[in-house]
């Protein structure tokens, strides 16, 4: 792949996982404050759009979601998925 490509990875990953540390922490604060939250669509929507990474990290740091076994369960699938794909595009980029 181009090096153009891999920075535009690089920042979309980075931007994508810093607006879901950013929101986690929001809807942490909302929640303990009993304000209207981030709805669980847009926080998955988000760590399928790459930022499944920071959603497991601030699930545990901030102590958010991680009693809520669907979401969790959704929040995991993505990232199993996730890293499978990554897991295949590399042995397929290195095979050819």
């Amino acid at each position: 792949m181009s090096q153009t490509l891999w920075v535009i990875i690089a920042v979309w990953f980075t931007g994508v996982n810093l607006m879901a540390m950013i929101l986690w922490s929001h809807d942490k604060s909302r929640a303990v404050r009993g304000s209207r939250r981030i709805s669980e669509k847009t926080l998955l929507l988000l760590a399928m759009l790459g930022a499944w990474p920071a959603s497991l990290l601030m699930a545990q740091w901030v102590r958010h979601k991680r009693r809520k076994d669907t979401f969790m369960a959704r929040l995991h699938l993505i990232a199993g998925l996730q890293s499978l794909g990554i897991v295949l595009i590399w042995l397929y980029a290195a095979t050819h």
